[in-house]
Parts: C-alpha cells; sequence; structure tokens
C-alpha cells in the first residue's frame, strides 16, 4: 500500500473500523470468559485458577489473561456496562481498571 492512496478521511475511516471490530472481540472475548468462569471449567482441566487457564489454552501472558477476567468480572457485575449503547462501545480496558469503575449512574448515588 502507497502512503499517497488514501486520504486522512479514508484513514480515519479504516482505524475507525478496525478498532469498532476489536471492540467487538474483546466483549465477545469477555463473554466467553464469563461463561467459563461462572462454570469452572478451568478446575476440570488441572489449571488453579481462570487466568493460569487461559495462558495454558490461548498462549497469553499470566497478566493478560488476569487482567482479561478482572475485566469481564466487572463487566459481569455491571451488565448496563456491557450493553450496546455508544458510551459502552467506547469503553476500554483502562478505562475499565480505573479507580472509578464502574461509573456512577444517578441511580447509584
Amino acid at each position: 500500500m502507497e502512503r499517497e492512496s488514501f486520504t486522512n478521511d479514508q484513514v480515519e475511516q479504516g482505524i475507525g473500523h478496525f478498532l469498532s471490530l476489536s471492540a467487538a472481540a474483546l466483549a465477545a472475548t469477555c463473554e466467553w470468559i464469563m461463561a467459563a468462569d461462572r462454570g469452572q471449567l478451568f478446575l476440570t482441566d488441572g489449571a488453579r485458577t481462570l487466568p493460569e487457564w487461559l495462558s495454558a489454552h490461548f498462549g497469553w501472558r499470566h497478566a493478560t489473561a488476569a487482567q482479561l477476567v478482572r475485566v469481564a468480572r466487572r463487566l459481569g457485575i455491571c451488565p448496563a456496562c456491557a450493553d450496546s449503547s455508544p458510551r459502552a462501545r467506547s469503553l476500554s480496558i483502562r478505562s475499565i481498571r480505573s479507580p472509578s469503575w464502574p461509573p456512577r449512574t444517578p441511580r447509584m448515588r
């Protein structure tokens, strides 16, 4: 691909599409992680923890697996945060890890 063959708008749109797909894939991954966690599926394979099981099965670093498990569990606690609203789609792992998570809603105050 030649750099000059794309306009700034095309690059921005392409990156936006990719990030939307990445967010959807992360959300789906978290749903599967929540299912594995609820069913304690990792125990049947002899793993002591879910992050340990994810690391062994998918080759993820333990820290990455543990982070995804924390995100999935937090989304499980706050299902409204995992819905398909524009605010939820804009969530990132960084925002979910933050000390202010979950965000306060009028009903929570």
